[in-house]
């Protein structure tokens, strides 16, 4: 069995869940792909034509981007319940950086 390195592996079937960026170098794609059995981030410099991995995402997890005007992209991850499980911050796509979650208000 050949594994190839994460960078190399193609962008799975799955849902989308978030997509931001313009597809440039200087502004990449970013898309959240939930497959059901995990998933993850994935970052696209040429428009869309070729894709890496840049962070994944647990089972059971939906993820969600935003981007900011210096390039950097943030990434929330959510359970199924809807409650917050994971902030990640990247100022470049290939680096990320866990994040302190916020205090939970009871919404009850």
């Amino acid at each position: 069995m050949c594994v190839l390195p994460l960078s190399l592996v193609p962008v799975p079937s799955g849902a989308a869940t978030a997509l931001v960026g313009s597809g440039s170098a200087a502004n990449p794609y970013y898309v959240s792909i939930n497959t059901g059995a995990g998933g993850g981030v994935y970052r696209s410099v040429d428009n869309g034509a070729t894709w890496t991995a840049a962070t994944t995402i647990s089972t059971g997890q939906i993820g969600r981007l935003a981007t900011a005007a210096n390039g950097a992209v943030a990434l929330a991850t959510y359970n199924t319940d809807g409650s917050l499980a994971r902030l990640q911050l990247s100022p470049n796509g290939p680096t990320w950086t866990d994040l302190t979650l916020p205090p939970v208000i009871n919404r009850k």
